[in-house]
Formats: structure tokens, sequence, C-alpha cells
């Protein structure tokens, strides 16, 4: 599976390619992640479910309004309406360039995260989920934390390494590997 970390920002792409660089099947892109070709794109998000801002609003607009409503019919349904940080999503989208969507929530409600470590166990749930879709061969992931969530490019980094490295050491490295 080929992981693309995409940035808009600057920062975020420096600090992308300072802890990622030597990692194979390891890609970070300066792009907006809703006009990729790829087999799924990552949002973090809050636990509800609600889409109304940020990459979330943006992946709603890509997507439909439906895609709102079957996240929230699945988190309702899985989780008694709240999914745990930690925890994620995978939908379809309908979509033939991008057919599938993972939501992992970095807060329960819209607000700060600093002192958590909400970003890495996003991380590590994205990655978990990817590699259970066995058809994936390309995955897109924005910093998580970064927007609402108020990490810095650098935490947000730290936390994502974390997570990823984790995933690698669960078992996910020849997946991981593969491109």
């Amino acid at each position: 599976m080929e992981i693309l970390l995409v940035y808009r920002e600057e920062e975020l792409g420096k600090e992308f390619k300072k802890r990622f660089y030597s990692e194979p099947g390891v890609n970070c892109i300066k792009s907006d992640i809703c006009t990729l070709v790829c087999d799924v794109i990552a949002s973090p998000g809050n636990s509800r479910g609600d889409m109304g801002g940020g990459l979330d609003l943006a992946v709603r607009e890509r997507f439909g309004t439906g895609i709102e409503a079957r996240l929230r019919a699945k988190i309702k349904s899985c989780f008694s309406g709240k999914i745990p940080v930690g925890k994620a999503v995978v939908l379809p989208t309908g979509d033939p360039l991008i057919p599938w969507f993972i939501s992992a929530p970095t807060m329960v409600e819209p607000g700060e995260i600093w002192g958590t470590r909400n970003a890495e166990k996003a991380m590590l749930a994205i990655l978990q989920e990817a590699q259970k879709l066995r058809e994936v061969r390309k995955i897109a992931i924005p910093g998580l934390g970064t927007g609402v969530g108020g990490l810095s490019a650098k935490e947000a980094v730290i936390q994502m390494w974390a997570g990823y490295k984790k995933f690698i050491n669960c078992g996910g490295e020849k997946n991981a590997k593969k491109v």
C-alpha cells in the first residue's frame, strides 16, 4: 500500500519530508486531497461525524451530502452515535476515482487537542482500516489535527510518525511497503 501524505502548507510538507523521507512506499505531495486519484482518502474530524467544516466539508462537497448521512448512520449503529478517538469508519464513496473514505476523529467535539496523542491514534486507526480493504493500493492522508485541532505541523507529524511506526511494528510493514 502506498501512503500519500498530502499537504497544502509548506511547513507541513517540510515536516512530512523530514520525518518520513526514508520510508519506502510513503510519498509526500503538495495537493488538494479531494482532487487526487487514489483508492481511499482519510480525514480527521470529530466523533459525531459532523462534516460542516474544514477538510470534512471539502469531502462532503466532493462526494455529496449523502456521505455525511451515511457516516452518521454508521457511527450511530456501530458506536452508539459517537466514535471514539482511535477508531475509524470506512465508507464507500460511489466515486470511481476515490472509491473509499476513512473518517478517523482526532477530537470528540471541535476544538484544540494539545496535550493529547489523538493524531497518533487517528493515524494508526486509518492505516489499520485501510489494510483491511484488500483492494487498497494507494491511500491519501492529510495532516492530522493541524486545523481546528490546533497542532503545529511539527507536533502533528511527530504523532503521525508514532502512529505509523506502531502500524509497522504491529504487522503492517509488509502491507505498508508494498507499492
